[in-house]
């Protein structure tokens, strides 16, 4: 059987069997297209580890970075772990497949209380003009983003995460929600007050019964990860800033608040981490005035 023939099988056991997210599914797609690309359709049996390096070394003399190599391979490791466990074929011996390491000063950028604040004060919440006449009213999508962005950054939680919220497992007056993160586990998250002021004030001012937290304003329908992303790009550009927001920089920059207030515990559980080690390599940002601070007030005693 060559790739094509075992991807259904695969990509429908990843999302039923091992509760992998829809976007998680959408990147193992991507990945493994690009290895039938490169390498070509071949029966999973004639895969070697030599075809790894192949596709290794075409991407690194490309200037393509480690994690875009490492997603590949390790999507395609994940694919053919399916074929001999699931589906019983006689593979290569996928533990001497080398997930290429990540950059060793590989920098975590992440965003400043001060900072999300000066950013969100230039999202638009109210329209001047209407026609020719002065009308001021509700930017409804300026508030929709707002409320977002907020969400996200106070949370901890991933956009899709976000997106899957309904109005009504929102706890409103203990500021929390119960939700079913990545791997299909519950976890408890919370939100700040100015997240449920926004929150309020978005369905208070909407003018449909969606069971959807967020929702497109055309159509009344959840708002999806695509469109949240456009958004993203649109304010992105807008703004002019130097650093490369995305919506996984408010997450990062929620798990350093999170570890400098308390430590990397606290913020492995709110991230919804099953191993702190995750937390530390992938989330933690070095924050020198910060260790600077820790420094000058340890040894100054």
């Amino acid at each position: 059987m060559r790739i094509s023939d075992l991807e259904g099988g695969y990509y429908s056991w990843a999302r039923f069997d091992k509760a992998r997210a829809v976007s998680t599914l959408a990147k193992y797609k991507e990945c493994i297209g690009i290895f039938k690309n490169h390498i070509g359709n071949l029966h999973v049996r004639k895969i070697k580890p030599e075809h790894f390096d192949q596709i290794k070394k075409v991407f690194f003399e490309r200037g393509r970075g480690r994690a875009r190599v490492a997603s590949i391979v390790y999507s395609m490791k994940s694919f053919l772990k399916y074929c001999r466990d699931i589906r019983g074929y006689r593979i290569l011996e996928i533990e001497k497949v080398r997930v290429p390491p990540q950059e060793k000063y590989r920098i975590i950028q992440t965003l400043e209380k001060d900072e999300i604040r000066r950013l969100m004060k230039n999202i638009k919440l109210i329209n001047e003009w209407e026609g020719n006449r002065r009308k001021r009213n509700i930017n409804l999508h300026g508030l929709r983003w707002k409320c977002l962005i907020e969400v996200l950054w106070s949370s901890g939680m991933r956009i899709s995460e976000a997106l899957s919220l309904n109005r009504d497992i929102v706890d409103m007056q203990n500021r929390e929600a119960i939700i079913i993160g990545k791997g299909a586990k519950y976890r408890k998250v919370f939100f700040s007050k100015e997240a449920i002021r926004l929150i309020k004030k978005y369905l208070h001012t909407r003018h449909d019964n969606h069971e959807a937290l967020f929702v497109t304003h055309c159509a009344a329908r959840r708002w999806t990860t695509g469109g949240a992303q456009e958004y993203m790009n649109r304010w992105r550009r807008d703004l002019k800033v130097s650093k490369h927001i995305t919506f996984h920089t408010l997450r990062r920059s929620f798990a350093s608040l999170i570890f400098y207030e308390k430590d990397i515990y606290a913020a492995s559980k709110l991230l919804g981490h099953s191993d702190i080690e995750t937390t530390r390599r992938h989330y933690i940002c070095e924050d020198w005035e910060k260790l600077k601070e820790i420094h000058h007030a340890a040894v100054e005693k």
